[in-house]
């Protein structure tokens, strides 16, 4: 089902949601009057093609954005940042200090995140490092750290604290509006595999640390949030909320219970019965490693 591009999830908090290939991908803009903060970049052309349109429906330009807050290292959360760096040149372009290498250099994050799977004997196609490349965009400087605990205050009584959700990825961040009790956490809780526009189960969930991603999804649940808010699933009220981190929990559960059973076979060897019983998954099956090698504390 297609989401309207612009939509109000609370107060101030804005949705805006635009197709990532077969699936959706999210950003949020928090509106106040005396901030106005975008939540991730998108790919490379999600700026002109998504957010310069969202905004205009909101009656902005890109120019009105004093803060946007990457939520962790990967294309299609930062990818826009070099085409926002010129559309909002005012703005200040922050991460996590964890993440913020792989997110200034592709080099890094092609070596580092994307390019893990090769020690392995496992990999992309080319057509996927040919997407990843495209979609991170030119090489960006970022203008600083975002610090776990501090308050962004947008001003009239709507404030946003930065949570530090690791595990997907280890500066993971995340936002907390107390007022509406809305939580913005990107993909630092994935449920069970991310599912296509059209109902399909579609790839796999990868988090790199199995330990800090349960502790995450722990986190998010102490909130008791009434809007939960990821990246690539719909908006969920607070009874979805729980269930969407019940199916995380399962998930992690069932990866750490394949790689208990079965550990003789590499993760190569794995990772085909693993894509069956937890899948399978049609599109980037690989990154299904990724979660397996988290329980075998192999980073």
């Amino acid at each position: 089902m297609n989401e309207p591009l612009v939509r109000e999830v609370a107060r101030g908090i804005h949705r805006v949601t635009s197709p990532l290939g077969a699936r959706s991908m999210a950003q949020w803009v928090v509106r106040g009057p005396e901030r106005i903060v975008l939540v991730d970049a998108g790919v490379a052309s999600t700026p002109d093609d998504a957010l310069v349109p969202a905004l205009a429906e909101l009656g902005l330009t890109p120019g009105d954005l004093t803060d946007i807050v990457l939520t962790h290292a990967d294309v299609d959360h930062y990818g826009g940042s070099a085409r926002l760096r010129e559309l909002a040149p005012s703005a200040q372009i922050r991460a996590h200090g964890a993440d913020r290498p792989l997110i200034e250099s592709f080099a890094a994050i092609a070596d580092g995140r994307y390019g893990w799977y090769r020690a392995h004997g496992l990999d992309y196609d080319a057509a996927t490092w040919a997407w990843l490349r495209d979609a991170a965009g030119p090489d960006t400087a970022l203008d600083g750290d975002l610090v776990p605990g501090e308050v962004i205050d947008v001003g009239d009584g709507l404030t946003l604290e930065v949570l530090h959700l690791p595990g997907h990825s280890a500066g993971h961040v995340g936002l907390w509006e107390p007022r509406s009790r809305t939580a913005i956490v990107a993909d630092a809780a994935m449920g069970a595999g991310f599912i296509a526009r059209d109902g399909r189960l579609l790839a796999p969930t990868p988090y790199t640390d199995a330990d800090a991603y349960t502790n995450t999804i722990d986190a998010i649940r102490s909130l008791g949030a009434e809007h939960l808010e990821t990246s690539h699933f719909p908006s969920l009220d607070a009874a979805a909320a729980v269930m969407h981190l019940d199916a995380t929990a399962r998930f992690v559960a069932a990866v750490a219970a394949l790689t208990h059973d079965a550990p003789h076979l590499s993760l190569a060897e794995l990772l085909p019965a693993a894509d069956a019983t937890l899948g399978p998954f049609p599109e980037a099956a690989v990154e299904l490693a990724r979660s397996l090698g988290a329980h075998r504390d192999i980073r």
